[in-house]
């Protein structure tokens, strides 16, 4: 599909020239998209723009004042840059800094980057081998985690469903196996399992066959697949804590501190059938071990 430039005028007139503002900058195919954003770090985003930090919270441009609020809570969602209640691009200035004093600014080199790969690589390249000649003296040993295992992707087209996450490789303990359900009314009789043909987790009725067979791995925070040899993996979450409400327990997230989540799969809607959220007070949160000498 074509853009086509909106007019200079709200609502009339041919399309704006280069240079001309934007006519209406919340229509049209120019509009800001929140939900189609690159991510950059803010060391990255402050060579280009000038900004504020604040208790480690970008602030100091006109759609950034409610970041630090926002920001604080433990809502667990995203936070957009607003003005006038609509999400739209902050307005912070370009990087005005001169290394050395009187040199053209640091945002021009970033622009000259960004249109020009072969200038960029010329200077990384000389940039990186003296960073690496000069070598670090501060560094220490990190903790050591383990076997790390990152799964090849699957697929080659950026689609993030086809890419597994890396985690820390732990083997299944020597406790019993089992099956996996759900309380959800719609997943009655149904078991979470590795489904071959389509390579997601799902759920499925008894079948009697190892892809619905799990364990507890030795670290105590994976579900590992017998199929498989793979931990379950939701939303790019593999570690878990347990937590015992009765006779079922919730599954938390280690890395976002949300909880699996099933209701998609007893809607019947497509993969995935489960997806980490908030903490609720119902059903399709809570899940059973059926030990397969019960089964």
């Amino acid at each position: 599909m074509t853009c086509k430039p909106d007019p200079a005028q709200p609502g009339q007139g041919p399309p704006r020239k280069d240079g001309e503002p934007d006519g209406n900058e919340t229509s049209g195919c120019e509009r800001y998209r929140s939900s189609n954003d690159e991510i950059a770090l803010n060391c990255e985003m402050g060579l280009y723009r000038e900004f504020q930090m604040v208790n480690g919270v970008i602030t100091g441009c006109k759609g950034l004042e409610h970041f630090g609020e926002e920001m604080a809570s433990d809502a667990q969602k995203p936070v957009w840059s607003k003005i006038d209640g609509r999400d739209v691009e902050p307005e912070c200035p370009k990087q005005s800094l001169q290394e050395p004093a009187g040199s053209k600014p640091l945002y021009m080199d970033m622009e000259e980057f960004a249109h020009d790969q072969t200038a960029w690589i010329d200077a990384y390249i000389p940039t990186m081998e003296k960073m690496m000649r000069n070598g670090y003296e501060s560094l220490q040993d990190s903790v050591e985690l383990g076997e790390i295992d990152c799964p090849i992707p699957k697929s080659l087209t950026g689609d993030a469903a086809e890419i597994e996450p890396c985690f820390v490789k732990s083997e299944p303990d020597d406790g019993p196996e089992f099956l996996i359900g759900n309380r959800q009314p719609g997943l009655n009789n149904k078991f979470y399992q590795y489904n071959p043909k389509t390579g997601e987790f799902d759920f499925a009725k008894s079948n009697g066959k190892i892809n619905q067979v799990w364990k507890l791995s030795k670290s105590g925070s994976q579900f590992i697949n017998m199929m498989t040899k793979k931990p379950l993996v939701v939303d790019n979450s593999v570690e878990w804590t347990f937590e015992t409400e009765g006779e079922s327990f919730k599954m938390k997230s280690l890395d976002s501190g949300l909880y699996n989540d099933c209701i998609r799969a007893a809607k019947g809607k497509p993969a995935p059938a489960c997806a980490n959220n908030r903490k609720i007070n119902k059903p399709q949160q809570l899940f059973y071990r059926l030990e397969i000498t019960k089964f």
